[in-house]
């Protein structure tokens, strides 16, 4: 019987002992192990910019649809293009009128340098070639006309000039002449005078004499002065010239002035119009995938400022956007790294792919009609997460991703022991 009771006294000591070892080793794994926690969400992905819209800054009918859903365009690809015949015509009416006044110009030019030849610049603008030519040759002419008329007026004033001469050389001759014979008169009226001194010739005679004399004395001051306005005639038909020519050049450099006040309107309005024929042309504001493509044919209508397409930039670094509790937001911050189960794929096993919390919101955000609220955080994923996927998994925004917070290591004794000295903290307070 004592040997009995000894025999289980002893299995109780090694029950015992047993026992207390299991809760030692239990107890030391419980101090010293420590557990990584984590705080699973749900979030979505995202670029970092999200996805752009294409709108039209003004409305009209689609006449060339040059993308599809899904299509890659790089950032400047011709995506729409807008009916642009009104503002064609537009653009054809100023070029034709910018061209005619840049080749005016030119003749112009040559008319004030006195040259035969036009330098006819290069014009710009989509003109005809044959208008170009007929313009040339008319504005050609018309130099040729101008040279003529102003040649032709020169020339009359030359000629008047040379009758005005010649009328001074006979004026001249004829001055000769009287003087000539106002000394031939003297001479006879002195020996008239000496013979009427001594009787042998009659009064009348020396009278006759003297009358001569005054007239030919009056003679030769009329040619004095026919001359004089002969030379004041000569000298105002030079002036005539001069002014011919002054006036010419006024008139030429009033009308450049005048031509290059209207070139300067013109290119302003051709400016004008070329910017809102670019506006007809809607290109890619980004590179990326054409997303919700409204416009899938040739003539549609559509009004200004209205969305046509969104484009989701590729090359853009993507990142995660979740959702976190009010309770759980105090266990997040920035720099924790995440582990991301990307559950959008349809694979036997589920990929995974390490980020960074790189953002917390910091307030909180209330659903629409009062829902409950949340935190965001962005988690951002590694510059080589695409090239580790491959291409036959392609991110794409607003698939779903579950998202693990990383949390500090602590040992199981700690998350044994949290929930009775929380519990215990609530009770105190409470009593």
């Amino acid at each position: 019987m004592m040997h009995a009771n000894l025999g289980c006294h002893r299995h109780v000591i090694a029950g015992a002992i047993v026992l207390l070892a299991l809760a030692g080793g239990v107890l030391f794994w419980a101090v010293q192990i420590e557990i990584s926690g984590a705080i699973v969400v749900q979030g979505q992905l995202a670029v970092e910019r999200s996805s752009q819209s294409v709108q039209s800054e003004i409305g009209g009918r689609i006449t060339g649809v040059f993308v599809a859903e899904g299509e890659h365009v790089r950032g400047g690809d011709v995506l729409l293009q807008l009916d642009r015949s009104a503002g064609q015509l537009r653009e054809d009416a100023v070029n034709q009128n910018i061209a005619e006044l840049t080749l005016r110009r030119a003749r112009l030019q040559a008319e004030q340098d006195g040259t035969a030849q036009i330098d006819f610049p290069q014009v710009a603008g989509n003109v005809d070639p044959q208008e170009i030519a007929r313009i040339k040759e008319g504005e050609r002419r018309h130099l040729e006309a101008s040279e003529a008329m102003f040649r032709d007026g020169q020339a009359q004033i030359a000629t008047a000039k040379d009758q005005i001469a010649a009328q001074i050389s006979g004026i001249r001759a004829q001055r000769a002449a009287v003087v000539l014979q106002i000394a031939l008169i003297e001479e006879q009226l002195t020996a008239q005078e000496a013979l009427r001194a001594r009787g042998l010739t009659p009064a009348a005679a020396v009278l006759a004499l003297r009358r001569e004399h005054v007239r030919l004395t009056g003679r030769q001051g009329e040619l004095r002065s026919a001359e004089a306005a002969a030379n004041e005639r000569i000298t105002g038909l030079s002036f005539d010239a001069l002014h011919q020519k002054e006036a010419r050049r006024a008139e030429i450099i009033a009308q450049l002035n005048t031509l290059s006040s209207d070139l300067s309107r013109l290119t302003g309005a051709r400016e004008a119009i070329l910017q809102e024929l670019d506006k007809l042309v809607i290109r890619a504001p980004v590179s990326g995938i054409v997303h919700r493509l409204t416009v899938q044919h040739q003539g549609s209508v559509i009004r200004s400022g209205e969305t046509l397409l969104h484009i989701v930039p590729q090359d853009r670094p993507m990142t995660v956007i979740a959702r976190v509790t009010p309770k759980a937001v105090d266990q997040v911050h920035v720099g924790q790294t995440a582990r991301l189960r990307l559950t959008g794929f349809n694979r036997p096993e589920t990929p995974e792919l390490n980020g960074q919390v790189v953002h917390v919101s910091p307030d909180a955000i209330t659903g629409p009609n009062g829902g409950q609220s949340h935190y965001n955080i962005t988690v951002q994923l590694p510059a080589g997460a695409l090239q580790d996927l491959g291409p036959d998994m392609p991110l794409l925004p607003g698939m779903p991703v579950e998202v693990f917070v990383i949390q500090a290591p602590r040992s199981a004794m700690s998350y044994l022991v949290k929930p009775l000295t929380d519990y215990f903290v609530r009770a105190w307070r409470e009593s």
